[in-house]
């Protein structure tokens, strides 16, 4: 028996999981990277021999070690181990050193960023629930991602367009037109990943560091991380029951950021009134209005409203949009309306950001659209997500009147509910937290120390029978009810 033989003939024993030639490929390429086979091997009929297994399993491991560049082989000499080899020996990684008890220094900025909220590993009721996106045509979306890619073209696979596929644009474009009165080309249309990076590119584009930009209060924070991340200021402007209260002027304001079909989480509309006195402030002042229409899709009464961008007569307006709650989070898939004058440096700052999206999902996108698949789902979406809002509604009113006054909305994923008497709402969901129930503190939502308290709870998925569990166990429950 060859020395090599006799070396390798304990490792073929082990790991009897795995097929011989791997176990064998395995071993030589130890036995090459740690320096104990330097030069010729025996002939695969010899070491097979000398192995007692099949000359086959030898001349596969030979040729994955020929393939990945361990191996040359030299006609009627046999084969050597290649003079320059792929890697090197591997080495024990020395153990993690303690972690440093401070972070070396970050950007202040960093600071300033809204702390991200996390969702339970197993939702509970009233946290998101995954059967929201149960009845997804998945088998429509399944066929439209394989369709394209049985054959696809080279402009697919290439992904030329930064600003993303002509279709999909060309689809939203069309989209917005019939549902929110807007008047824009495909060319105005940039696809992102999401409503979040929509606005991000919307505050690189127009906002420098030091410049202030009104916000809704309380509203969604993430506007806060991108005007942040920009280097802006985040000004707090209060919203009530018609949306953002527009002050006479916007003096000093690079650009307000305002949800005019629906604020979150009070659900107020931004009145006729509102808008016009908001476009005229902002023309006034020349300053920009970045438009976040979140779930205007999601109106359960009557056609979406007129977006700001269609009433903009002087194209300050850039209108932000998503398909991650249309249709499902993962998809990660949003679109930023720009005016005509900002297409190319919206361009600029969009190819700055990551390089452009990837096609797959786009294709799917713009099929799903064109042929109509969109806008049945969300018709169907808006009948369910009504049907569960009323449920909720219905129950909390039960049993849970004298504690909870439910603010009126007609849209949305989520139900706020504010408490009739004096208590902290979040203290309050630690407690409903201990008993199963998820929700979110009302005034986390706030900006200024001026905030309501009460609950913000998803409704989203949950049938009548876990609504109904979860509102009894409320009731049941008195700790959360006191924490004042």
């Amino acid at each position: 028996m060859t020395p090599l033989a006799d070396l390798l003939s304990p490792c073929l024993d082990e790991d009897a999981g795995v097929p011989l030639y791997r176990r064998l490929y395995l071993a030589l390429r130890e036995a090459i990277l740690t320096g104990r086979v330097r030069h010729r091997l025996p002939s695969t009929r010899r070491l097979a021999q000398d192995l007692g297994i099949s000359r086959n399993s030898v001349a596969t491991a030979f040729e994955l070690l020929q393939a990945e560049g361990y191996l040359s082989g030299r006609i009627g000499s046999g084969s050597y181990v290649a003079d320059h080899l792929p890697d090197q020996a591997p080495h024990t990684q020395p153990a993690a050193p303690p972690a440093s008890p401070a972070p070396r220094r970050l950007a202040r900025r960093v600071a300033g960023l809204p702390a991200e909220s996390r969702e339970s590993a197993q939702p509970v009721p009233f946290a998101p629930s995954p059967e929201n996106w149960s009845t997804f045509p998945w088998p429509v979306w399944s066929r439209l991602l394989a369709r394209p890619w049985r054959s696809p073209s080279p402009v697919l696979a290439a992904s030329i367009d930064r600003a993303g596929l002509p279709a999909l644009r060309r689809a939203v474009a069309e989209m917005l037109g019939a549902s929110r009165a807007m008047s824009c080309s495909a060319e105005q249309v940039l696809i992102t990943a999401g409503s979040q990076q929509a606005l991000d590119i919307a505050c690189r584009l127009l906002v420098d560091p030091g410049e202030r930009v009104m916000v809704e209060d309380p509203g969604f924070q993430g506007a806060d991380a991108a005007i942040i991340a920009a280097g802006g200021i985040p000004v707090a402007r209060s919203v009530d029951g018609e949306g953002l209260l527009v002050p006479e002027s916007l003096a000093g304001i690079r650009a307000v950021q305002v949800t005019p079909s629906r604020n979150f989480p009070l659900g107020s509309i931004l009145s006729l009134p509102r808008r016009l006195a908001l476009l005229q402030a902002a023309s006034a002042a020349d300053c920009w209005i970045i438009e976040d229409d979140f779930d205007a899709e999601f109106r359960y009464a009557g056609r979406p409203l007129a977006s700001l961008f269609g009433l903009d007569r002087e194209r300050r307006v850039l209108y932000a949009g998503t398909f991650s709650r249309t249709l499902f989070p993962a998809v990660r898939l949003g679109y930023l309306v720009v005016p005509e004058a900002l297409i190319e440096p919206a361009r600029l700052v969009r190819e700055a950001a990551d390089g452009g999206m990837g096609t797959i999902p786009q294709v799917a996108l713009a099929a799903f659209i064109a042929e109509g698949q969109y806008g049945a789902h969300v018709r169907r979406q808006r009948l369910k997500l009504a049907a569960e809002r009323a449920t909720l509604t219905a129950l909390l009113s039960e049993h849970l009147g004298e504690v909870l006054e439910i603010v009126p909305a007609d849209g949305g994923l989520s139900l706020t509910a504010l408490f009739r008497e004096k208590i902290d709402d979040r203290r309050a969901v630690e407690a409903l937290a201990g008993i199963g129930i998820a929700a979110r503190p009302l005034s986390s939502f706030y900006r200024t120390g001026a905030a309501r308290a009460g609950l913000v709870l998803s409704f989203a998925g949950w049938n009548e029978a876990r609504m109904e569990q979860a509102v009894r166990r409320m009731a049941e429950e008195t700790a959360w009810k006191r924490s004042g």
